[in-house]
C-alpha cells in the first residue's frame, strides 16, 4: 500500500489489499471503504481466506461454498 497525493483530506492510495477471512466479509466489514478507494482511482484487490464453506447462518445448506461463488 503506498500513499500518493491526498485529495479531500483522504489519502489516495494507488494499491490496496483487503484481507479477509470469509467470502461476503469485505462487503459487510469494508464495502463503504473499498467503495470510497475504488471511486478515487485506487486498485483494490481482496484476498479470502476460505471458501466460505462455513457458517453460523441456520438453514445455510452444506453447499455454501458454492453458492458463495456463484
Amino acid at each position: 500500500m503506498t500513499a500518493a497525493a491526498t485529495s479531500g483530506g483522504f489519502p489516495h492510495l494507488t494499491g490496496v489489499l483487503a484481507v479477509c477471512a470469509h467470502p461476503d466479509d469485505e462487503s459487510f466489514g469494508l464495502g463503504a471503504l473499498l467503495a470510497t478507494l475504488t471511486s478515487g482511482g485506487s486498485a483494490v484487490d481482496v484476498l479470502c481466506f476460505t471458501h466460505g464453506e462455513g457458517s453460523t447462518l441456520r438453514g445455510a445448506g452444506d453447499d455454501l461454498d458454492l453458492v458463495r461463488a456463484e
